[in-house]
């Protein structure tokens, strides 16, 4: 067994093992897919996963701009930064995914892989903590006592009561 042998059979594993899904894709179709991304799209088998068009894992939508970020990436750049974008299973349910994309040489031709990994949990658990902090801002805004928020020795929030109080024309003129 040579060197280069046991170097690809290395690769491969890490490839096959990883938590993230990855995917290669050529000419806007999978290639490649290792079994996270099976498991993550909710197919049987690789099959039905490789030769797909990579738009069907995007809501249409989304379409026109993972065909830019697609150019941009085989026009120049290397490797994208971390995104998150709304996806598609293959059952038609969505998840939240975080994307990395890079140019790779695959079989000869450039190709781009993509590393795939679920953040439904974190973007749902932002939305419920923004729609928290809504209601909590609410909820002192309806205070009929004055109520400030100071940081750093500057008032960075005042509900309306804090403006009647001190006779500002709104809160804004109080903040800063």
């Amino acid at each position: 067994i040579t060197q280069e042998v046991v170097a690809e059979t290395r690769f491969q594993q890490l490839i096959e093992e990883s938590p993230d899904a990855i995917f290669v894709q050529h000419d806007d179709r999978i290639v490649y897919a290792n079994p996270q991304l099976i498991a993550m799209y909710r197919a049987t088998s690789a099959d039905q996963i490789i030769g797909t068009d990579t738009l069907t894992l995007y809501p249409p939508e989304r379409h026109d701009a993972i065909r830019r970020r697609r150019n941009d990436l085989t026009s120049g750049g290397t490797v994208s930064t971390f995104l998150t974008h709304r996806l598609v299973r293959k059952d038609g349910s969505e998840f939240f995914g975080e994307t990395m994309s890079t140019v790779i040489d695959w079989e000869g031709r450039e190709s781009i892989m993509v590393v795939l990994r679920d953040v439904t949990d974190r973007v749902r658990a932002e939305e419920k903590a923004r729609e928290s902090e809504l209601q909590f801002r609410r909820l002192i805004e309806l205070l009929p006592d004055a109520f400030l928020v100071r940081r750093n020795d500057r008032i960075v929030f005042a509900n309306a009561s804090a403006g009647r109080l001190f006779g500002a024309d709104g809160t804004d003129s109080l903040i800063g």
